[in-house]
């Protein structure tokens, strides 16, 4: 069995940042369509065991921000706005890399594909990173 062609392995990149696209632009929408007293995502982990997670609100909180409510988003959920920036930066991340690819002509780059995963990957660690930690004190609390 021969390896993957390069050209293949970027065309699976192109296609994942397109869904990548779709998915943030969904996720947007469906904040700005719900108004924070109408939300049809009830928090099942608070209601079921009392605990409170640092993801609690985080819809009500997304819908105010895409609707310029800064501080009423940051009172919902402290969080949120480092949140929002990553999946906000992401989206410029992937329309810029097309708009680039289609600017010089040519695929994305494999360097420039190691590049982004890299940036992805810490960004991602920064802006969930209280999300991350919650999730590694509750399960040292549980062992």
């Amino acid at each position: 069995m021969k390896p993957p062609s390069c050209k293949k392995g970027i065309n699976v990149y192109a296609s994942v940042n397109a869904l990548f696209i779709v998915v943030i632009l969904a996720v947007f929408m469906y904040s700005f369509a719900f108004k924070t007293e109408k939300y049809p995502i009830p928090a099942l982990l608070t209601q079921s065991t009392g605990l409170i997670p640092p993801s609690r609100g985080l819809s009500k909180s997304f819908s105010e921000i895409v609707r310029g409510n800064i501080s009423a988003a940051k009172l919902i959920n402290p969080h949120s706005l480092q949140i929002f920036a990553f999946f906000l930066i992401q989206l410029v991340m992937r329309v810029a890399g097309f708009a680039a690819a289609k600017i010089i002509g040519s695929p994305f780059p494999v360097k420039g594909i190691a590049v982004d995963v890299c940036i992805s990957l810490a960004l991602f660690v920064f802006c969930f990173a209280p999300l991350i930690s919650y999730t590694f004190r509750l399960f040292v609390q549980l062992f």
